[in-house]
């Protein structure tokens, strides 16, 4: 009798969890901002979710404030297939497809309520379908906001602004912008932009108010200019590669997690874009 009950405790073991000897999925996600900045709270609760969703089964590795690298490397590693989740503005993505510098018009977007709606929206996703082919296919849009001049003089008028080298992304739409403002645009890699505004190679940086303050750049700019010349959305990726290996119910999963974690995302950098 007890060797039957030894027994029948193996097979109830053995047959009953059949999924617990196998090792979770990691999949590794990469942002570029800071801990501070709202996009890793956004992170950070898709992480949290995904793993609680799926009892364990997936399991997320985040790799924040650029220690996977910046713009080009988070794409590389997508398309390779090292990462799995990832992204970065329209400006610094208009290399592998200069259509998505349509996002990158200037004043396109009235107030954030607008943007809001319209990267929710089936037009929006449309935009990024030439990516796919690249091996990446958008999970969704965080936010960054409103892109504004500063500098480390005063802009007072277009007169003022004349000459300003100003930190652009690759964008030839933002470029242009800055150029009809006088400035002399100046692409550079975001990695490189506080040491250059501390040793004034360049004189200022178009960019967000939450990117400014996180990344203290009002140590070394001493002067805004609330142009809010063009909104900045972020694009977040899936791998293929990952994506494609994914069961339906896990597809599922990450997709809603990462969805409730945008909208916290969201809804900092408008809260934030408030009180600044």
């Amino acid at each position: 009798m007890r060797l039957l009950t030894l027994a029948s405790i193996v097979f109830s073991l053995l047959f009953m969890a059949p999924h617990s000897g196998q090792a979770a999925i990691t999949l590794k996600a990469a942002y570029t901002n800071v801990e501070e900045h709202p996009q890793a709270a956004g992170f950070a609760l898709f992480k949290k979710l995904v793993e609680e969703r799926s009892n364990g089964e997936l399991k997320i590795e985040l790799y924040g404030s650029g220690k996977f690298g910046y713009a080009e490397a988070i794409m590389q590693g997508l398309q390779m297939g090292v990462l799995a989740i990832g992204g970065e503005s329209p400006g610094n993505y208009s290399v592998y497809d200069p259509s998505i510098m349509v996002l990158d018009l200037p004043y396109l977007f009235p107030d954030y309520a607008s943007a809001e709606r319209f990267f929710l929206t089936k037009e929006a996703f449309e935009l990024t379908k030439a990516f796919e082919s690249k091996g990446v296919t958008l999970l969704g849009f965080m936010h960054l906001g409103y892109r504004t001049i500063f500098s480390n003089r005063p802009i007072t008028s277009l007169e003022d602004a004349k000459g300003l080298k100003i930190r652009t992304t690759a964008s030839k739409v933002e470029i242009e912008t800055i150029k009809a403002f006088g400035m002399n645009p100046t692409p550079m890699s975001w990695g490189e932009v506080y040491t250059s505004l501390q040793q004034k190679t360049i004189d200022g940086i178009n960019t967000d108010i939450n990117l400014a303050w996180v990344n203290k750049f009002y140590e070394v700019c001493k002067y805004v200019t609330l142009s809010n010349n063009n909104y900045c959305p972020l694009m977040i990726f899936v791998s293929n590669s990952h994506w494609n290996k994914l069961s339906p119910e896990h597809q599922k999963i990450v997709k809603e997690s990462f969805d409730e974690g945008l909208a916290l995302q969201r809804k900092l950098i408008f809260e934030n874009a408030k009180t600044l």
